[in-house]
């Protein structure tokens, strides 16, 4: 019996080894394996931007949205909707990678809205099925869009060749934008600035349009270029540009030197000492409408056009003239130089 009893407890002290020992190995099993796990994905997310917030007219813009993981292997799709008030259309979609991209363009003025998701195969309307992520939360106009396009007919720039000849020379007038009109279906013009503006020519294709005009007479001549849709009742037009003809011989150029906010500095050069001779450097802002120098003496005359906190697009040029201060254009002139047109931000307080 005595025997019997110690077996028994033999066999009990065992078990109880075996059982902690399970336990053990039970516990450091687990563990491993936790540690061993390979950590959870991140939340979806897909940002969204442009090559260009505010392209020309007829200039495509590429629209790229960026997950920030694969949808390779996943269920999940890349997907750019554009939105022009309730107007929407899907213009990428990408079944593969982190990156989705779409060309998108304008031949009027225009700007869109645009908004990514990651989301089932995109089917209709937006929002897609599915929606995992999206640019910026919320349904439209509600959730607002982070990525916005605003194409624009830019600026119309006129110039002279030469600015001064003698006369009866020709000079040659070229209006010009940064782009194909033909697509825009605008007409892009030339004209004088006297009698009413005569048109000197019309272009409805090509970025430029140039007419050659000669004057009989000596005098101070001012032209203008026009883009415009009369159908839109659309215009746009240029900076002045100008052109002497003379008999002196007198020549100008001008030239920025600096420009800063609140200010700007241009430097005009004649060919000659003004000194001894009836004729002033004038340097005058057409935008403004004054005269910012008028220099009696010497070869050379600076001039600054200070503007405070207003923002100002000058548009500047220098004239071989009759002495003046006053505004609009000086008297006797008898040369001008090319045009400087410069954007003068506002100093911010």
């Amino acid at each position: 019996m005595h025997g019997l009893n110690h077996r028994l407890r033999k066999t009990w002290h065992t078990c109880r080894l075996f059982v902690v020992l399970g336990t053990l190995f039970t516990m450091f099993t687990a563990g491993a394996a936790v540690a061993a796990a390979a950590p959870a994905d991140p939340a979806w997310s897909v940002g969204i931007s442009a090559d260009n917030g505010n392209p020309y007219v007829t200039q495509y813009v590429t629209i790229t949205a960026t997950a920030n993981r694969t949808v390779t292997g996943t269920p999940y799709w890349i997907s750019v909707y554009e939105y022009v008030g309730s107007q929407y259309q899907l213009i990428a979609e990408c079944g593969g990678g982190t990156v989705c991209r779409g060309s998108v363009v304008r031949n009027q003025a225009a700007s869109a809205t645009y908004k990514a998701y990651v989301s089932l195969k995109p089917i209709g309307p937006p929002p897609p099925p599915g929606v995992v992520a999206e640019s910026n939360p919320g349904p439209p106009p509600g959730g607002g869009f982070p990525l916005r396009v605003e194409w624009g007919w830019g600026t119309v720039v006129v110039t002279t060749t030469p600015t001064t000849t003698t006369v009866g020379g020709p000079v040659t007038v070229t209006a010009s934008v940064p782009y194909d009109v033909a697509p825009t279906g605008a007409t892009l013009e030339v004209y004088g600035n006297e009698a009413g503006g005569t048109t000197l020519a019309t272009c409805r294709s090509g970025s430029s349009c140039t007419a050659t005009v000669a004057q009989p007479a000596a005098g101070f001549h001012h032209y203008n270029g026009e883009l415009s849709r009369a159908d839109l009742f659309f215009y746009l037009f240029s900076q002045g540009a100008y052109a002497t003809w003379s008999t002196t011989g007198w020549r100008t150029s001008l030239s920025l030197t600096h420009v800063s906010s609140g200010s700007a500095t241009v430097h005009a050069t004649a060919n000659g000492d003004v000194g001894s001779s009836p004729y002033a450097i004038t340097i005058y802002d057409e935008a403004t409408n004054q005269t910012l120098a008028s220099c009696k003496a010497g070869s050379t005359c600076d001039a600054t056009l200070s503007t405070g906190r207003s923002t100002v697009d000058a548009d500047l040029v220098a004239f071989v003239s009759a002495p003046y201060t006053g505004p609009r254009y000086p008297a006797n002139i008898q040369a001008n130089s090319n045009s400087v047109l410069v954007h003068i931000p506002g100093i911010i307080a």
